[in-house]
């Protein structure tokens, strides 16, 4: 969550910032951009495309990766 804020403002139009092994506890929370504070979720619905990619049936519990394109 931290080295995104912080990244964020080097990615290009159209570039996509990747998190990969998300801890299960923490799922949820990306999933609702609750794990940002407010302001900064705020900022991600204007300016970012979030995808989620859930792929835990493949026998590992943290393999969920959500990926933002920046628009």
């Amino acid at each position: 969550v931290f080295s995104f804020m912080f990244l964020h403002k080097y990615l290009a139009p159209n570039g996509i910032y990747v998190i990969e092994d998300v801890q299960p506890s923490s799922i949820d929370g990306f999933k609702d951009l609750s794990i940002f504070p407010e302001h900064f979720k705020e900022y991600i619905n204007q300016n970012f495309d979030v995808e989620y990619f859930d792929t835990r049936n493949s026998g590992k519990t943290d393999d969920f990766i959500i990926s933002f394109m920046k628009k």
